[in-house]
């Protein structure tokens, strides 16, 4: 008995074509571009916030004097490296009795590619005891 053979027309190999890759290749420049032009800022936020935090616990006591307070930020900002951020920007008010809230907000605004720019705005709160 013989074998039959089912044959199958031939197919084109279907992938990737020039397109494709292109709109790809777009897309990845383009979230790496997010990437290194918005990561430093987060980054630079964040440190910002570390430092509001060495507020709740410092290595020297800062009292209830909004000058020493504002002193003692922009002196660990000063050795992080953090110019972006002026000592008026912060913003200190009493809470309680014995309580103190430290408030930054401020924005960022950089230029990602053509005539798009992006804004980030940050909200940075601690509050701190004064006893």
């Amino acid at each position: 008995m013989p074998t039959r053979r089912y044959t199958t027309p031939a197919r084109r190999q279907a992938g990737a074509g020039i397109l494709s890759f292109t709109i790809l290749v777009g897309l990845a420049a383009f979230f790496i571009t997010l990437l290194l032009k918005l990561g430093p800022i987060y980054m630079q936020n964040l440190t910002i916030q570390s430092v509001m935090d060495g507020l709740e616990d410092p290595v020297e006591p800062v009292g209830r004097n909004p000058r020493k307070i504002t002193d003692y930020l922009m002196r660990n900002l000063d050795i992080n490296g953090i110019t972006s951020v002026s000592a008026q920007e912060f913003v200190i008010k009493r809470t309680d009795a014995d309580r103190l809230s430290v408030v930054l907000e401020y924005e960022r605004r950089t230029h990602l590619f053509f005539n798009v720019d992006a804004v980030l705005t940050f909200h940075n709160q601690v509050e701190i005891s004064t006893q």
